[in-house]
């Protein structure tokens, strides 16, 4: 999700084995802010995060979340971003 929003990897590396060593340990890269919504880089954030226990737990988690960013449509025509409305 990182690479979709952001356009780039999370982290570069020259060898697999550092890149590993990245990913398992490495401060994770914020998104920028004029890339996505509060809420969206949060949970990428979260997605990212190095404990499993602050990850979204299961698929069903992580599709709520996703879900719930998702703008839905009121009888006006505006669009309203879930929890606006």
């Amino acid at each position: 999700f990182y690479e979709l929003v952001v356009g780039a990897r999370p982290f570069e590396s020259e060898s697999v084995g550092e890149l590993f060593a990245r990913h398992k340990t490495a401060r994770r890269p914020p998104i920028p802010e004029e890339r996505a919504p509060p809420r969206l880089r949060e949970l990428v954030a979260a997605m990212m995060a190095i404990d499993p226990a602050a990850r979204p737990a299961t698929w069903d988690e992580l599709i709520e979340r996703l879900e719930a960013l998702r703008p839905r449509y009121v009888a006006a025509g505006a669009i309203v971003p879930r929890g606006l409305a």
